[in-house]
């Protein structure tokens, strides 16, 4: 096990290390798992509610909110809320530092990509807020138009907003970090690899050396929610996706997903998504 095992999804290209997503019309029982990258994050609501969870923190979303995530933070996203929409943009460190070297760039960048200075994952202080909400709606007109030199633009915009962030002082200075956090992310790594194979509760806490009663302990305060119920969520979503873009039969998509016992997964599936796996394939 290590922690290369993050997120697989490639965000934007080589060449141009920025994605922008637009969430909406989500599903009932819309839900992102416990997750980490090595990007930033920028969060911006726009309609509806979001419980958004960073590390061990919950935050309650609504419309106008802007969050942060930090490279590595572990961070995962639910809703009810059949109105919730919001912008998710994600760039690497490197493409709003431009690669420079300079002193002042690096009383910032370089304890930022060491993790020794974080942002603050929610943006309270009103003008600070009024100012990065105009830099990202300057970064989502450049995306959407992708007029001449929108790629430079979008990258000059990145490089602002860090600026805002760190001049009006939306940062914490940390010591350098723990064992805990490496745990971690090595714990939600191993089980995002394996979730669609058998994986005990037995098997984890031998993996990481613990009683089976500890670990059992340890996961519900790191990740606010029990072993058994992370691993159905990741279970879940895999389901899920196989249900929209697949012809495989509703057995096979519960054995692809780690479920074992049929109607135990209808069950399950139907408790998170408030139907049957029949009818959400049906729309």
């Amino acid at each position: 096990m290590n922690d290369s095992l993050r997120e697989t999804v490639s965000h934007g290209t080589k060449e141009f290390p920025f994605a922008c997503y637009v969430m909406e019309n989500l599903r009932p029982g819309f839900n992102v798992p416990l997750h980490w990258h090595d990007e930033i994050e920028v969060l911006y609501m726009k309609s509806g509610s979001l419980t958004l969870t960073i590390n061990q923190t919950s935050y309650t979303g609504k419309p106008g909110d802007i969050f942060l995530v930090n490279p590595k933070e572990i961070h995962g996203m639910t809703t009810d809320d059949l109105c919730t929409r919001y912008h998710a943009l994600l760039f690497p460190l490197r493409f709003a530092s431009f690669q420079s070297k300079s002193s002042g760039s690096n009383a910032f960048y370089l304890p930022f990509s060491e993790g020794r200075l974080l942002l603050r994952n929610k943006i309270s202080d009103e003008p600070l807020h009024k100012e990065t909400a105009q830099t990202i709606h300057r970064i989502l007109t450049l995306y959407r138009t992708k007029s001449v030199g929108f790629q430079l633009g979008i990258q000059i915009q990145c490089a602002l907003l860090l600026y805002s962030l760190y001049t009006g002082s939306s940062y914490q200075r940390l010591a350098p970090t723990g064992s805990e956090v490496n745990t971690n992310r090595e714990i939600l790594a191993y089980l995002q690899a394996n979730y669609a194979n058998k994986v005990s509760l037995e098997e984890m806490a031998g993996a990481f050396h613990m009683s089976e009663k500890y670990f059992s302990r340890y996961f519900k305060k790191h990740f606010q929610m029990t072993f058994t119920g992370y691993l159905n969520s990741l279970r879940l979503e895999n389901a899920a996706k196989l249900l929209t873009d697949s012809d495989l039969a509703i057995t096979e998509i519960a054995m692809q997903s780690g479920f074992n016992n049929v109607s135990y997964f209808i069950r399950t599936f139907r408790e998170a998504f408030g139907c049957s796996p029949l009818h959400y394939r049906k729309g």
